[in-house]
């Protein structure tokens, strides 16, 4: 039976495949915590109409929105990694996990592929 009082958020699996100091692809995986967008907060946020002059949000927009938190992500020293606003930009600015981060937040809303910035 569907519940209609959904939570703002949810979880959703990333995967992320990094290449380590031999030049070999590593797979990690962690989750993330999104925002969950309703049909007309989504429409109005992710399509412009043509006499709209707003241009479509590029991908670090779209998770800057949307992406609120994450579990299962370690520092260096194999410590979890607490959220905060200095570590989500540590995140975000890895390549491997901002695609990975809108890959997994598109396919979480039922788009599958990646958006082009």
């Amino acid at each position: 039976m569907l519940k209609l009082d959904q939570n703002e958020h949810y979880w959703y699996p990333v995967p992320v495949n990094m290449l380590d100091e031999e030049g070999r692809t590593k797979k990690f995986d962690f989750d993330a915590r999104f925002a969950r967008l309703s049909m007309d907060e989504r429409r109005d946020f992710l399509r412009r109409d043509e006499d709209d002059d707003r241009p479509v949000p590029r991908d670090i927009e779209i998770l800057e929105r949307v992406f609120k938190s994450w579990r299962k992500v370690q520092d260096a020293e194999g410590q979890e990694l607490a959220c905060s606003d200095q570590n989500r930009t540590m995140l975000l600015n890895i390549p491997e996990v901002q695609n990975a981060l809108i890959t997994a937040w598109m396919k979480s809303i039922g788009i599958e592929g990646k958006r082009k910035n």
